[in-house]
């Protein structure tokens, strides 16, 4: 029985957040890796996150699988769970600015290479107010109005 322990690990979280309840239970294991059951090159352990959700008494629940080539001792159950829960962090942290600030998913621009262009100039945009650490919203006010300093601070003047 101790051997099947080590196999499996288990991670949770609960938080309270914009008025719903959370739970995630991440379980890792390695049991069909090390039964020969699963032949995936470089998989070292599979991963099932299930999160249960609860927001004005309403319950919902799902469940995710995955794998990774990351072995126990690189990462265990509690690192995995961080790591797929700081993947939101990224997601609205970028993607959130340039469709709620830039209007990128509103976007009609689709002829030749023009889309691939405008969403090259929205990050640029987004990093720029990065370097500078103010807002997207402050930056695109301050250079629709002050194009030279835009063209100064860009080394093109």
């Amino acid at each position: 029985m101790r051997q099947a322990e080590e196999k499996q690990q288990t991670a949770r979280t609960s938080e309270k957040n914009r008025g719903r309840f959370e739970v995630r239970t991440l379980t890792t294991t390695t049991n069909l890796i090390d039964d020969g059951y699963l032949d995936w090159p470089g998989v070292q352990q599979l991963i099932r996150l299930e999160r249960q959700t609860t927001e004005r008494g309403e319950v919902r629940r799902s469940v995710t699988y995955a794998i990774t080539s990351l072995t126990r001792q690189e990462a265990d159950a509690a690192f995995l769970l961080r790591c797929l829960r700081g993947r939101w962090h990224i997601e609205n942290r970028c993607f959130y600015v340039l469709d709620a600030r830039m209007g990128e998913d509103a976007s009609r621009v689709r002829t030749g290479h023009a889309a691939h262009a405008f969403s090259a100039i929205r990050h640029a945009i987004v990093n720029l107010a990065r370097r500078l650490c103010r807002s997207v919203g402050e930056v695109c006010e301050e250079h629709s109005v002050k194009s030279a300093t835009l063209l100064k601070r860009l080394h093109i003047l």
